[in-house]
């Protein structure tokens, strides 16, 4: 049996206009070209698109060292955007800032068409990848930025050479999610602000093509800018530009549909009633055409969720999946967007999975090297959800200055929230492994999630100068996929990554394809790693990670028996004892 799935943009269901983009024009808009591997092009040729895009952005390298990120998510960037030698890296570095009118689009590596058709290429119950061209359209309107386009297309491009699509199902064009699904973790103030931006934000995407190039929509161009700007300005680490919104609602529709899918293989078949009145008010992100046939042509009639229609929908069920989505999401906060992201994609998606699939417990791993903050602050009084986070720390100077071992959770929640901090850099694959068997698997298992969701951000990576660790793709976040999908037996293999964090170019397609090879390891073991001493014999780690995991142990073993052995208190199972819930900072 195959499945193919035909791209459908919005349209009616949008909340800000009722006027849709086609396809075509959206394609003319964004320049997008095709993914060669979908499009049956040679390996070989989508290598020599991705060297000609490292050769393309050369001549910026030495102009973009002089630049330093006023930022201070950012300002750690400013000596790793330049790397080494550009024949292995795809960075393209920051800019001086420049007049809106005059920045040219952006080139980028080869990124799938929205035209594509997507083949269904492994069985039913396989590993899912959401991906999405429509990300390209946010960027920096006057600046080269971290947080860029590139970072997601330079990962396709190295999935395609690496002949790693075939194995996969892939996903794509969700809707972006509604307003109701937003204000499940999200303030009404908040999202009542984004909305008047994304309506001021479509003067600009609805105004003919054509019109572009006159000095009336210059002026008209800059004066939206100019508002977007100032309204950036206003919150931590952000940027805006005249599709940002949109974006950032397809990101999280983009999770929720591969988490709806995931879910399926609980029950092949769900049924939603999506109408107006209807308690959690959570409609479906899905918009999408399904078609089967023996040779993956359309053969089928849509299937499009409503408001005011009971609807059921026969998605492909998948084992697990990975998300390709941004702006990310863990730092955005109920009331304001903060460190790049405006929406918190991995908290709307798992109270989707709660309040409209029916999942009772789910654990939120987050291993980005910056603590998400917004997504503990989200779930701190929640015992239904377990966040569990190991970062960065330094004894609170490390952005966001969030993520205490003492933090636990409040009333209910007390001991459903679990920091391991590290007060310093260069922690790498062993320090996590050990993170893992000693602190996160005993309490998921000992919790029993039904799905795991991962905030996976690597910029955590060796090489990565934003983290300054020292984690590899197979034997660090591999090795941690693999663990997640094998050793939480409640889950069932059903776990979801989202991308967060992540800067080195050169490095980011490796990350991702370790997760890959994680996530797909119980598919017949293709993905998976043999058995190693690494993961029978105690290693050799870092001092201050020895102390950050017993700091966390000493906290949480009144809350969790299964941590009660292992570390012993070296002093600090005092100090556990008279912690109180209290919120960090």
């Amino acid at each position: 049996m195959s499945w193919e799935i035909i791209v459908e943009r919005d349209g009616k269901n949008s909340n800000i206009t009722n006027r849709s983009t086609s396809s075509t024009d959206l394609a003319d808009l964004l320049h997008l070209p095709a993914c060669p591997r979908l499009l049956g092009v040679a390996n070989a040729t989508a290598l020599a698109a991705t060297q000609t895009m490292t050769t393309v952005h050369n001549h910026d390298v030495e102009e973009n060292k002089a630049e330093t990120p006023s930022s201070s998510f950012v300002r750690l960037l400013s000596s790793s955007l330049v790397e080494e030698p550009v024949d292995r890296s795809l960075h393209l570095g920051a800019k001086r800032p420049r007049a809106t009118e005059t920045i040219a689009q952006p080139h980028f590596a080869p990124a799938v068409t929205t035209k594509a058709s997507f083949k269904f290429c492994r069985p039913l119950g396989g590993t899912g990848l959401y991906y999405d061209a429509v990300h390209q359209r946010h960027h920096h309107p006057g600046r080269k930025h971290p947080e860029r386009p590139e970072r997601v297309e330079a990962i396709m491009s190295h999935l395609a050479c690496q002949g790693l699509l075939d194995k996969l199902t892939l996903l794509q064009s969700a809707d972006r999610a509604c307003y109701d699904s937003l204000e499940s973790v999200h303030s009404t103030y908040y999202l009542q602000r984004l909305r008047r931006l994304e309506a001021l934000s479509s003067t600009i995407s609805d105004t003919d093509n054509e019109g572009r190039g006159d000095e009336k929509f210059k002026e008209k161009m800059g004066g939206v800018m100019a508002r977007l700007q100032e309204e950036a300005a206003q919150f931590d680490s952000v940027y805006l530009n005249e599709s940002t919104i949109e974006c950032a609602r397809k990101a999280a529709g983009g999770l929720m549909l591969l988490v709806e899918a995931v879910m399926t293989s609980r029950s092949r078949q769900l049924s939603f009633s999506t109408s107006a009145g209807s308690q959690e008010g959570i409609l479906s992100p899905l918009r999408l055409s399904l078609a089967e046939s023996s040779n993956c042509n359309v053969s089928s009639t849509s299937i499009i969720t409503s408001r005011s229609s009971t609807t059921s929908h026969s998605l492909p069920p998948l084992r697990n999946g990975l998300a390709l989505i941004r702006p990310p999401g863990h730092h955005a906060e109920a009331h304001h967007a903060r460190g790049f992201c405006l929406l918190n994609n991995v908290a709307i998606a798992a109270q989707f999975a709660r309040q409209r699939l029916g999942v009772s417990k789910i654990l939120i791993c987050d291993w980005d090297v910056h603590h998400g903050q917004g997504t503990q602050q989200m779930f701190w009084k929640d015992k239904s959800v377990l966040y569990f986070s190991v970062h960065r720390y330094d004894n609170g100077s490390f952005f966001p200055g969030t993520g205490s071992p003492k933090g636990v959770g409040e009333g209910e929640g007390e001991g459903y929230t679990i920091n391991v901090a590290w007060n310093e850099g260069g922690m790498g694959d062993r320090e996590y492994r050990e993170v893992w068997r000693r602190v996160l698997l005993p309490v998921a298992r000992a919790f029993e999630p039904e799905l795991i969701l991962v905030s996976a951000g690597f910029d955590g990576a060796k090489g990565d100068g934003m983290g300054g660790c020292e984690v590899t793709g197979k034997g660090g976040f591999g090795w941690m996929t693999q663990r997640l999908v094998r050793e939480v037996e409640s889950a069932q293999g059903r776990v979801v990554l989202a991308l967060e964090g992540g800067y080195k170019l050169s490095v980011l397609g490796e990350c991702v394809e370790a997760c890959l090879g994680g996530l797909m390891e119980k598919e017949g073991g293709e993905g998976g790693d043999e058995e190693t001493n690494e993961d029978t014999e105690e290693e050799e780690i870092r001092e201050e990670a020895t102390e950050a995991i017993a700091r966390t142990i000493a906290v949480h073993r009144k809350y969790w028996p299964c941590l009660g052995g292992g570390l012993g208190d070296d002093g600090h199972g005092k100090e556990g004892e008279e912690v109180k819930s209290s919120k960090s900072v």
